[in-house]
């Protein structure tokens, strides 16, 4: 359910570029991650029109272990999930 707030906040956010993700997954710990999947979130439609803030609030709220491996299937559900909760405000804020 999309309530009026998040589509405002939706709206006023910048879209994330490729560099950019390149930088979050980075600054994370997850460089080799990021080479795994890169090709399939490229030519996915899974990140588009997502802000950074999306995938910083992925990872500080996900403890995935440095150099953490996972398949393309496996980071998409994840992060589906992230943002189904986080359309709902089920989640706690978190400061980056």
């Amino acid at each position: 359910m999309h309530t009026l707030l998040n589509l405002v906040k939706k709206e006023n956010q910048r879209i994330m570029t490729e560099r950019e993700m390149e930088e979050i997954f980075k600054l994370y710990g997850h460089s080799q991650m990021y080479k795994t999947l890169k090709n399939k979130l490229l030519l996915s439609s899974l990140l588009d029109n997502e802000s950074g803030e999306l995938l910083e609030s992925f990872f500080s709220s996900y403890d995935f272990r440095q150099g953490t491996t996972m398949s393309y299937e496996e980071f998409a559900f994840h992060i589906r999930v992230f943002k189904l909760l986080e359309e709902q405000e089920v989640l706690p804020e978190v400061n980056c």
